[in-house]
C-alpha cells in the first residue's frame, strides 16, 4: 500500500513540474496586461507617424506620375513613349500599394482583400503551390551553400583562364613571327591589327585571372572582419534557429515521456490481472499509446516551428512527414501483420515452442523485440526483431518435452564416433571432453546433426559372437549357459559391475559360416564412462570362455554391435 501511495505522489510531483511553466506564462501574461495601458499611447503615436510619412510618400509619387503623364503627351519618339509608359504603369501600381498600406494601417490591419469582389477564380495549380511552400527551404539551402558554390565557381573559372592564357601567348608569338618575316605591306598591316587584338585579349585574360585569383584567395582566407562575422553567425544560430531546434527536441521528449508515464500507470493496473484477455488488452494499449506518443510528439515539433515562425525547419518537418506517410502507405500490410503479432494473435505466440536456428526455444515475451529462452543452454536468451519473428511458427508443447538432448556432465555418443561428457552448451557451441583428455567443439546445429545419444541415464551393449558349425549340437543348450556363467563370474570383479542391471546370452542366428550368439548387458548411467571398456571386456571374456571350453571361433566372423538402452 505504501509503495502505491509513493508512486502516486511521484506522479503528481512530475505533473506539477510539467505544469509549472504554465504558471510562469500566466504570471507573464498578468504583467503584460498591467503594462499594456502604458504602452497604448506610444503605439498610437507611432501609428500616426507612419501614416503621416505614407501621405507624404503618396503625394510625391502622384506628383512624379503627373510629370510623367505630361512628358508622355509631348514625346513623339516611339521608344521614349514605350519607356515612359512602363514608368507610368510601375508608378501607378506603387501608388495603389501605398494607398492600400495606408488603409490597412489606419484600420488596424484589416484584410482588405476579403472585401474585394473577384471577377475570376484563379485555377488551383498544386505544383505552383508546392513551389511556394518549399521555396523558403530552397532559398535557405542556397544561402547556406553560397560560399562553397562561389569557391567552386571561382576555381573552375581560374582553371579555365589559366588554360586559355598560354594559348593566347602562343598565338601572339606566332603572329610576331609572321610579322618579322612578312614583306607585303598589306599583310603587315593586317598582322599588326591582329596582334593588337590578341594582345588586348591576352591582357584581358591576365587581368581577369588576377582578379579571380584574388577573389578566390579572399573566399578561402577571409580577413579578421569576416571571421568575426562567422562567429556572429554561429551565435545567431544558437540564439535563433538552434534555440528553435532545442525547443522542438524538448517538446518531443516531454510529450513522449508524458505518454510513456501514462502508459506505465495503465499497464500497472492491467498487470493485476494475469488472464489471457488482460494480456491482449495490455498489448493493444501499448501499441496504441506508442503510435499516439510518436504521432503527437512529431506534431509538437511542428507546432513549435510554427509558433517560432521558422519556415525553413517547418518545411523540413513537412517534408519528413510526407516521406513518413509515403513509407507507411507502402508498408501498411506489413504493419498490420506486425500489429497482429504484437497482440499475440500472429504465427508466434507467448508461452509456446518455436524452432530458431535448429534449436527449440520458448517464447517468453512477444513485443517489438521478442524474447526467446532455452533453460537448458547457458546464455539461452535471445531477442529477435519483429521481421525475424514473422518468419517463424510456434506451437504448444508438452509438460515434459525436453529443450535439449543433454545437460552439462551428460555422456554423449555421436555418429562421428566420439564419446564423452558435455562440458558446455550454449546457443552457438557445444564442447565435449573426448578420449585422451582433449576437448571437441561443435557448432550447436552441427552437434544436433550428429544424432547425439545420451547414455547418462542408462545404456545397453550388444555383442554378436560367432561359433564354428562343429559345435552345432550344443550351440543352443550347453554353450549359452556355460558362456553366461563364465562371463558373469568374470564381470563380478570389474569396477562397473555395481551398475549392471541385466545380463544374458542367447542364440541369435545361423549365419553363412558361423553360429552366432547374442551377448546382452545393460547398465545404469553411472557406468557411462566405461562404455568402450565394457564392449572390449565382453569380447575378451567370450574369447576366454572359448579357450577354456575348447570351442572354435570361425575366422573373420566376429561381429560387435553396440547401442544405448532406450529410456
Amino acid at each position: 500500500m505504501a509503495s502505491i501511495l509513493f508512486k502516486k505522489i511521484s506522479i503528481l510531483s512530475i505533473l506539477f513540474i510539467l505544469l509549472s511553466p504554465l504558471n510562469a506564462i500566466h504570471a507573464d501574461a498578468t504583467a503584460e496586461t498591467n503594462n499594456q495601458t502604458s504602452t497604448t499611447g506610444e503605439k498610437v503615436n507611432s501609428t500616426s507617424q507612419q501614416l503621416a510619412e505614407l501621405i507624404i510618400t503618396i503625394e510625391n509619387a502622384q506628383k512624379e506620375l503627373t510629370v510623367i503623364k505630361a512628358t508622355l503627351l509631348e514625346t513623339k519618339d516611339e521608344l521614349d513613349k514605350k519607356a515612359l509608359l512602363q514608368q507610368r504603369d510601375r508608378l501607378s501600381t506603387r501608388i495603389q500599394d501605398l494607398q492600400k498600406n495606408f488603409e490597412s494601417i489606419a484600420t488596424g490591419g484589416v484584410d482588405l482583400d476579403a472585401f474585394e469582389q473577384r471577377q475570376e477564380i484563379t485555377k488551383f495549380n498544386w505544383q505552383e503551390e508546392l513551389k511556394e511552400v518549399f521555396r523558403p527551404i530552397l532559398n535557405e539551402l542556397k544561402r547556406l551553400t553560397e560560399r562553397p558554390r562561389a569557391i567552386e565557381k571561382l576555381r573552375t573559372e581560374k582553371t579555365l583562364l589559366a588554360a586559355q592564357l598560354p594559348i593566347a601567348d602562343n598565338a601572339l608569338e606566332e603572329i610576331k613571327h609572321l610579322k618579322k618575316n612578312a614583306k607585303d605591306k598589306t599583310l603587315l598591316v593586317h598582322l599588326e591589327k591582329l596582334e593588337q587584338s590578341w594582345q588586348k585579349r591576352r591582357d584581358d585574360l591576365a587581368n581577369q585571372l588576377r582578379l579571380v585569383s584574388f577573389q578566390l584567395e579572399e573566399k578561402l582566407n577571409p580577413d579578421e572582419e569576416s571571421k568575426v562575422s562567422i562567429s556572429d553567425q554561429v551565435k545567431d544560430f544558437f540564439s535563433g534557429r538552434g534555440l528553435n531546434i532545442f525547443y522542438a527536441i524538448a517538446a518531443f521528449v516531454l510529450v513522449y515521456l508524458f505518454f510513456k508515464l501514462v502508459l506505465k500507470i495503465i499497464v500497472h493496473f492491467i498487470d493485476a490481472r494475469q488472464d489471457k484477455e488482460a494480456r491482449i488488452f495490455e498489448k493493444a494499449i501499448q501499441i496504441s499509446f506508442r503510435v499516439l506518443a510518436v504521432s503527437l510528439s512529431i506534431f509538437a515539433v511542428v507546432i513549435v516551428f510554427y509558433i517560432q515562425g521558422d519556415w525553413f525547419l517547418l518545411g523540413l518537418s513537412l517534408l519528413f512527414l510526407i516521406g513518413l506517410a509515403w513509407t507507411l502507405r507502402q508498408s501498411l500490410p506489413r504493419f498490420v501483420t506486425e500489429a497482429k503479432l504484437l497482440l499475440n494473435l500472429g504465427p508466434v505466440r507467448e508461452n509456446e515452442r518455436v524452432i530458431y536456428n535448429g534449436i527449440p526455444w520458448r517464447v517468453t515475451n512477444v513485443n517489438f523485440y521478442t524474447t526467446l529462452t532455452n533453460p537448458a543452454l547457458a546464455g539461452g536468451i535471445v531477442n529477435l526483431p519483429t521481421h525475424v519473428v514473422l518468419e517463424l511458427q510456434s506451437r504448444r508443447f508438452g509438460k515434459d518435452e525436453p529443450w535439449f538432448p543433454c545437460r552439462p556432465g551428460d555422456y554423449m555418443v555421436l555418429d562421428d564416433g566420439y564419446i564423452g561428457p558435455v562440458m558446455m552448451q550454449t546457443p552457438e557451441i557445444v564442447t565435449m571432453k573426448v578420449r585422451g583428455g582433449s576437448t571437441k567443439t561443435y557448432a550447436t546445429t552441427d552437434f544436433l546433426a550428429q544424432n547425439p545419444k545420451n547414455i547418462s541415464h542408462g545404456f545397453g551393449i550388444f555383442v554378436t559372437f560367432g561359433f564354428d558349425y562343429a559345435d552345432q549340437e550344443i550351440i543352443t543348450t550347453e554353450v549359452p549357459d556355460k558362456l553366461r556363467t563364465f562371463i558373469q563370474e568374470a564381470i563380478a570383479h570389474e569396477a562397473f559391475y555395481p551398475s549392471l542391471k541385466e545380463f544374458n546370452v542367447d542364440f541369435k542366428e545361423a549365419a553363412a559360416s558361423s553360429l552366432n550368439l547374442l551377448i546382452l548387458a545393460t547398465f545404469e548411467g553411472e557406468a557411462a564412462s566405461s562404455y568402450f571398456n565394457i564392449g572390449r571386456f565382453l569380447q575378451r571374456a567370450a574369447t576366454d570362455a572359448c579357450n577354456h571350453y575348447g570351442w572354435n571361433i570361425p575366422f573373420s566372423q566376429l561381429t560387435v554391435h553396440m547401442a544405448e538402452k532406450d529410456g
